[in-house]
């Protein structure tokens, strides 16, 4: 109900940002994991793939396509990539924490900042269930 005569009020709405749902579809894609690359405007998933048992790794630069992916971890047993935690350091470097199912370890791999090339995974702790839900901050 309006009163008479009550002075009149305009305002201007504005969008105050412009936000979009993040989705891949990711086949056999099981456990997995995120991170935003604002210096390169890209988006990282780490993922265990659940048909291969293998951890990979795919990007995307904003306004682009899923890139192909990458192995970075593949078993020598089975289930090697459990539960990926990807973060990234102030130098840019990235890195993912992981489980090795079969051989119980926490593992770790980090992508050199300089060549963009993926290193060998590393034994970060091994014996007993180490490593399971890992978390790099």
């Amino acid at each position: 109900m309006r009163i008479k005569n009550a002075p009149r009020h305009r305002c201007a709405l504005e969008a105050l940002e412009d936000r979009r749902l993040l989705s891949a579809a990711i086949d056999n894609g099981d456990d997995n994991d995120l991170l935003y690359d604002a210096a390169n405007h890209t988006t990282w998933m780490a993922y265990y793939d659940s048909a291969s048992q293998s951890l990979k790794v795919r990007s995307r630069a904003d306004g682009s396509a899923w890139s192909a992916d990458t192995v970075l971890d593949a078993p020598s047993g089975l289930q090697v990539g459990r539960y990926p935690s990807i973060a990234q350091s102030a130098n840019g470097t990235i890195g993912v924490a992981y489980y090795d199912a079969s051989n119980a370890d926490l593992k770790y791999v980090e992508r050199n900042v300089s060549t963009g090339v993926w290193g060998t995974p590393e034994i970060a702790d091994s014996g007993g269930r180490s490593g399971s839900y890992p978390s790099l901050a």
